[in-house]
């Protein structure tokens, strides 16, 4: 893989366990030698400058803290290490202190705090170094929801404040869009889409991409792309004869100039299951079809619910608002929004971008 992290950026490294992302942590930190290939840090080849005199930083999901030492002492630590004077560490250890609500706790020992303020040493810790170049391996996955939110603002403080660059790697993907100004999708060593969040979401590079972001899944479709009256239209691929229930989709203007090289090619539609709703939603959408389909499950997430529903040809996942009032057993009528779908090879799982 090929990449670089801008200034002050925060790249967030995602994918699922075993893809490689804390192996790209430990290369930039000195931990891992590559086997080829360069690193550089401001330019500068960093292959063979050891883990301790790389201008790096390292927060780790488990805290690792001292546990017979004050925070403080917690702190400053490191800098003693490095023969910090010790007014210039006080005044480091104050300042991250202050930035991270842990004023108050400086006398106390790690086992007094909670896991949501151990990781704050852990990242006051790595801040106080100045640091130019922060590295976080899942540095929330242990936490409750309140804690990482509350997290996620103290690094983007840090970011403010300090100018930071940050490697930030996750397995979640809720995360990684919360965290990151873009995103580097790993999977089985290999980098396979970096881009923002948005447009990792909306325009995924490929079948792995498109799966592994959101939730519920995404729906695939598999069928063929038709053309009539210079519309062109996707028809899926109905696994069972006695269907009587065709499954034919209207796609968007948008599509429209890749007719030519994709009409009665086998391809894979991609749906996402907020881009499925009622056809009597008061949302506004645009539908390319509708299809009668039975509701199998409908799960409350508060302000939404998720519905699985089917039909002869097709069951699939939407996510619609709690307003419509749905309920297993019902029959609905649905709409699909191809403007936002995508298309994919079947064979290669990659996407066909529209012009």
């Amino acid at each position: 893989m090929s990449f670089s992290i801008d200034d002050r950026e925060c790249l967030v490294i995602v994918g699922p366990s075993g893809s490689g992302k804390t192996t790209v942590l430990r290369l930039i930190a000195g931990l891992e030698a590559p086997a080829s290939g360069e690193i550089l840090i401001n330019g500068k080849v960093m292959n063979h400058i050891p883990a301790g005199q790389r201008e790096v930083a390292m927060v780790f999901q488990n805290p690792a803290l001292y546990p017979q030492m004050s925070i403080a002492d917690n702190l400053q630590f490191g800098l003693r290490l490095r023969g910090i004077p010790s007014a210039e560490a006080a005044l480091r250890i104050r300042e991250a202190a202050e930035l991270l609500g842990l004023t108050e706790f400086l006398q106390a020992r790690p086992n007094e705090l909670s896991g949501g303020q151990r990781q704050r040493v852990a990242m006051g810790r790595a801040i106080v170094r100045r640091a130019p170049v922060l590295l976080l391996d899942e540095p929330l996955a242990n936490l409750d929801p309140p804690w990482r939110a509350e997290l996620r603002q103290d690094l983007a403080n840090i970011r403010s404040k300090f100018g930071t660059t940050m490697a930030y790697v996750t397995h979640d993907h809720l995360e990684a869009m919360l965290a990151g100004d873009r995103l580097a999708v790993l999977r089985d060593g290999r980098l396979q889409q970096l881009e923002p969040p948005r447009i990792v979401y909306q325009r995924p590079a490929n079948l792995f991409v498109a799966e592994f972001f959101g939730f519920p899944a995404i729906n695939l479709f598999r069928g063929r792309l038709l053309q009539s009256d210079g519309k062109l239209f996707f028809q899926v691929a109905v696994s069972s004869p006695s269907s009587s229930n065709e499954f034919c989709l209207s796609m968007d203007a948008r599509w429209a100039p890749l007719a030519e090289k994709l009409v009665d090619r086998t391809v894979i539609l991609a749906v996402r299951p907020e881009q499925i709703r009622p056809a009597f939603s008061h949302d506004p959408r645009p539908a390319g079809a509708t299809l009668l389909a039975g509701i199998e499950l409908v799960q409350s997430a508060g302000a939404e619910l998720l519905v699985r529903a089917s039909s002869d040809a097709v069951a699939f996942n939407a996510r619609v608002p709690a307003s419509d009032l749905l309920a297993p057993g019902q029959k609905c009528a649905f709409t699909f929004d191809t403007q936002s779908a995508g298309v994919f090879d079947p064979v290669t799982g990659k996407a066909f971008e529209s012009p």
